[in-house]
């Protein structure tokens, strides 16, 4: 992670914490509807180029999604292992050498299809998708701590461990306000990492122009 997304990521992390001391929690497994995923038939090319989004781990690149490389037909929703996932559904990640680092975690905007080295939870009742996934964001480190080595070396996240995470759940109004406030952390944050950016860039073009008129014998 570069220095912003650590910065978010330790908000979130502290958020959590405090929230945990003040709210009832909820057993992530207990927060929705816990979906799993597939991978369709590379033999069968009415399951592929389709209008679903098919998302991997190498797809959860950012918070939201709603567009993935391999999209999926409504073929291969009813004939193969994937299934329709809800859009404001939380995805995260259960196996896969990326959880060496972290536990990625989106939210999807559109209904979509996941592989199976993921997850997808259906928010409950109460439950805004958007929350959910922050929470899980700001509990990465005790995510992390629960991953497991396979025999081959690849990371695992295991079901048994994962759904025991304890979220706080506040009043839906709350979560709202907390969803609002880091949406404008974040864009913020988005803001400087452009903006630090362009300045360097406009730096290695002075620093360029310089050495140019250096070299010409103008300075």
């Amino acid at each position: 992670m570069d220095k912003m997304t650590t910065l978010f990521f330790h908000v979130r992390r502290n958020l959590y914490r405090s929230l945990l001391s003040e709210f009832p929690a909820r057993p992530l497994g207990k927060c929705g509807k816990v979906m799993g995923g597939g991978t369709p038939s590379k033999e069968r090319a009415d399951f592929w180029d389709g209008d679903i989004p098919w998302i991997a781990p190498k797809e959860m690149k950012s918070f939201r999604i709603a567009t993935s490389s391999m999209p999926i037909t409504e073929a291969a929703i009813a004939e193969s292992p994937a299934k329709l996932i809800p859009a404001h559904s939380v995805l995260f990640v259960v196996r896969g050498m990326i959880l060496a680092r972290y536990v990625p975690v989106a939210v999807s905007d559109v209904p979509c299809a996941i592989n199976q080295d993921m997850k997808a939870i259906v928010p409950a009742k109460g439950i805004l998708a958007d929350y959910l996934a922050h929470m899980l964001w700001g509990a990465n480190d005790l995510l992390q701590g629960m991953i497991e080595t396979a025999g081959h070396g690849t990371k695992k996240l295991e079901t048994s461990a994962w759904s025991s995470l304890e979220i706080p759940i506040p009043d839906i109004q709350r979560q709202q306000a907390i969803v609002d406030e880091l949406t404008i952390f974040q864009e913020k944050q988005t803001a400087l990492e452009a903006l630090q950016t362009e300045t360097t860039q406009e730096i290695a073009q002075f620093q360029s122009a310089l050495l140019a008129k250096a070299f010409r014998g103008e300075l």
